[in-house]
């Protein structure tokens, strides 16, 4: 009996080894390897299995390593962003900014632009206004007698109607002259007109000041056959007057000429 025992141990250990733990033992049959035990070939068949079970194991682990790579792949795109996201915001918030500073610079400028503009031409819309109105409403004399008008290169006189009061006088015909005096003061000086011979000195003149700061004007007129000429002395109005601003050195204004024809009354 002690024999048998001792040749069943081992199969008893490896039922044991192979059976899982809620197999009964009694339903596990022994392995048929130890039918064959120290045969060479059976050997060598145990081991490729053994082999080929670690790899496949193996493959199983690099797979679950691949998948949970590709999990903490996604769990940290979602909870974040890549590099090459950053730097594409970057680059768009950069055109953006270059955008803002062009436009931020070409407003800058437009406006200085318009002030100095408004600098140049500070001041000449009301004078320009007055001078052509009180032109185009000069006086073409009487029938049988020239115009009474004194043109010369820098100063005029002539007959004209105010179309609004100006001071004290009231609208109507006037004797007016528009010259620089000495304190570089563009001035507009009037006095009622008469249709008859002054028998008495006349009362002085009134006064209103177009402009201050000019260093002198310049007028000239329109000859048909001559041109520009700085002195007028025909029998008839002349088609045009020129009236050029001349500014002191340093002066920022540029006033444009003012051309006016007398014989058109503004509308």
């Amino acid at each position: 009996m002690s024999f048998v025992k001792t040749a069943n141990r081992p199969r008893i250990a490896a039922a044991r080894v192979i059976a899982g733990p809620d197999e009964d033992m009694n339903d596990v049959q022994p392995p048929s390897i130890y039918k064959h035990r120290g045969d060479p070939r059976v050997e060598g068949l145990n081991r490729g299995d053994e082999r080929a079970e670690l790899r496949r194991v193996g493959l199983d682990r690099e797979a679950e390593g691949l998948d949970d790579r590709r999990v903490g792949g996604e769990r940290a795109r979602a909870g974040g962003f890549t590099l090459l996201e950053l730097l594409v915001v970057l680059v768009v918030m950069g055109c953006i900014l270059v955008a803002l500073n062009q436009g931020l610079t070409f407003g800058l400028m437009a406006q200085s632009a318009q002030d100095r503009v408004a600098t140049t031409l500070s001041g000449y819309d009301p004078v320009a206004r007055t001078i052509r109105n009180l032109v185009a409403t000069m006086s073409p004399g009487a029938q049988d007698e020239p115009p009474p008008l004194v043109a010369g290169p820098r100063q005029l006189a002539f007959v004209s109607s105010l179309p609004n009061p100006i001071g004290p006088v009231a609208a109507g015909d006037v004797d007016a002259t528009i010259a620089v005096d000495s304190a570089q003061r563009l001035v507009l000086r009037w006095r009622p007109h008469l249709h008859a011979v002054r028998l008495r000195p006349a009362s002085p003149a009134a006064e209103a000041e177009l402009a201050e700061g000019l260093d002198r004007i310049e007028f000239t007129y329109w000859q048909p056959g001559s041109g520009w000429v700085s002195q007028w002395n025909g029998n008839a109005l002349p088609g045009l007057v020129r009236i050029h601003f001349v500014f002191p050195a340093g002066d920022q204004r540029r006033w444009p000429d003012i051309v006016a024809s007398p014989l058109l009354a503004p509308m």
